[in-house]
Formats: structure tokens, sequence, C-alpha cells
């Protein structure tokens, strides 16, 4: 079963490190074994159709359907391996204390990101605590 939950961030300039951190939130979903295996399975079947429909184009179908097989494979592989992705998030820019929205994707430790209002180069790092 599929759990979200929010972890706190702190939002610093990587343009100028004089100014005071701000922080915010991501939204992060967790999911347990039985849920990565359907997911896995789930996107193994959609590749594994996408190789059978290759198979009506002609001439193309010889590499086609040889490169849907092997992306199938890696990218179960790969959604077996994922425990927790991150959905997004918010929190106000150093620089300008302008709403800033995070974008999605892995979860990592650090992440990069662009104030949409001044343009200045962000760095977004979990709390030590929350971890």
């Amino acid at each position: 079963m599929a759990t979200l939950s929010k972890i706190r961030v702190k939002i610093h300039s990587r343009d100028r490190r004089d100014l005071e951190p701000r922080y915010g939130h991501l939204n992060i979903c967790s999911w347990d074994r039985a849920e990565r295996s359907r997911n896995a399975l789930r996107t193994f079947g959609i590749w594994i159709g996408i190789a059978f429909g290759c198979i009506l184009i002609p001439f193309f179908h010889f590499f086609l359907v040889p490169t849907a097989v092997i992306t199938a494979f890696a990218l179960a592989l790969k959604k077996l391996e994922e425990e927790s992705t991150v959905l997004g998030g918010f929190g106000q820019c150093p620089e300008c204390q302008a709403d800033l929205s995070i974008s999605g994707g892995s979860k990592n430790d650090r992440y990069l990101e662009t104030c949409g209002k001044c343009f200045h180069n962000l760095e977004i790092s979990l709390q030590i605590e929350d971890r």
C-alpha cells in the first residue's frame, strides 16, 4: 500500500550564500513490496504490448521489437527497486520570497531548482532530523 508523507526541506541560494535559507516541504510517496511488484508487472506488460504492436510495422520491427523487450525488462527492474518518489513540494525563494513549486522525481538528498520569478539558482536539501 502506498503511503504519503511530508518531509521538511531547507531551501538556500547557490548564487548568494549570505542569504538566510527558507524552509518548505516535499510530498513523498512510498510503496511496500507488493505495490512495487504490481508497478513492475504493469510496466512490463505495457512494454511487452508495445513490442507486440511493433511486429506489425514492416522492416522496422527487426529493431523495435528487441528494443521494446529489453526496455520492458530494464524498466520493470527499475520499478521493482524504486521504494519511494517525490510527488512535488512547495517553499519560498530566499532571494525574492516568492512561492516556489518544487518539481517531483526520484528521492535524493539534494535537489536543484530555479525560482520562476527571479531565476535564482536554488539548492533544496532534506532536513537531517527528518531523514
